[in-house]
C-alpha cells in the first residue's frame, strides 16, 4: 500500500495504532540495557517535518553541499505489537538460510558494534510506517507505506497479517486512492496501465489530499 501522509497525517494515523490497536511506538530499534525503547508520548515523539532525500545526500556526501552530520531523518515508525509476541534481537537469531538474509545479517554486524542488541524484525511482531519523503529535486514527494515483519507474506504468523489487514482496511476508508501518473507531471518515464499494476495505485491521507489539491506533487516511488 503506497501511502501518501504529511506530518499532520501521521499524527492521527500513530494515534490511531496506539489507542485503538494497542501497538507502542518503538524510539530505537536497539535495546537499551535489554530493553525497548518505546515512547511513553507517541504523538509528542514524532518528527515535524518530512524526510529529505535531498538533505540527507548533502549531509553524508562531501563536495555536494553544505554538509551536515546532525540531520538525522526519520524514515520509518516502527510500532510493536507487545500483545502478540515478545521483542526478538539478532543476538538469538538462527543462521540465516536464504542468501539475501545472510547478506542482511551480515550487513547488521557491520552496522554496529551492538548488533546483538538490534531488534530481529524477522521475528518481532510490528507494524511499520515507512514515510512519505521529499524527491531529490524536491519538487515531488515520495509515498511511504504501510510495512510489518521482514519476512515473506506466506511466513507472516497469522495474527500479526490479520492486524496488517486491519490497519490497512482503516487507512484506505479514511484516504483517497489515486492514479500516481496523474498526480507528478516531473515524472517523465514510461505510463502504466494500472489495470495490470495494481501496486501502483497511491493511497492519499486528508491533509496530503489538500496539498496535492492545492498544486502539489506526489510519485510512488524514487526517480531520477
Amino acid at each position: 500500500m503506497h501511502l501518501l501522509a504529511l506530518p499532520e497525517d501521521e499524527q492521527e494515523i500513530i494515534r490511531h495504532l496506539c489507542e485503538e490497536e494497542g501497538l507502542q511506538l518503538l524510539l530505537s530499534d536497539l535495546l537499551q540495557e535489554g530493553s525497548p525503547r518505546v515512547a511513553a508520548e507517541p504523538l509528542d515523539a514524532l518528527a515535524s517535518d518530512l524526510p529529505s532525500r535531498k538533505r540527507l545526500r548533502a549531509a553524508v556526501t562531501p563536495g555536494v553541499g553544505g554538509t551536515d552530520p546532525t540531520y538525522q531523518p526519520v524514515w520509518e515508525y516502527l510500532l510493536w505489537a507487545s500483545s502478540l509476541g515478545p521483542i526478538r534481537t539478532l543476538a538469538d537469531a538462527t543462521a540465516a538460510r536464504e542468501p539475501a538474509d545472510r547478506v542482511a545479517h551480515q550487513l547488521n554486524h557491520e552496522a554496529t558494534e551492538q548488533w546483538h542488541d538490534l531488534i530481529d524484525l524477522t521475528r518481532t511482531p510490528v507494524i511499520g510506517l515507512r514515510r512519505t519523503g521529499w524527491h531529490h529535486r524536491e519538487d515531488c514527494l515520495i509515498a511511504g507505506a504501510l510495512t510489518t515483519m521482514h519476512v515473506r507474506v506466506r511466513d507472516l504468523p497469522r495474527e500479526v497479517a490479520s492486524l496488517h489487514s486491519r490497519v490497512e482496511r482503516h487507512l484506505k476508508r479514511r484516504s483517497r486512492r489515486l492514479d500516481p501518473f496523474d498526480t507528478c507531471q516531473v515524472y517523465t518515464g514510461s505510463r502504466l496501465d494500472l489495470r495490470q499494476t495494481r501496486g501502483w495505485w497511491m493511497w492519499a491521507m486528508p491533509h496530503a489530499q489538500a496539498w496535492l489539491a492545492a498544486g502539489g506533487q506526489a510519485f510512488v516511488i524514487d526517480f531520477f
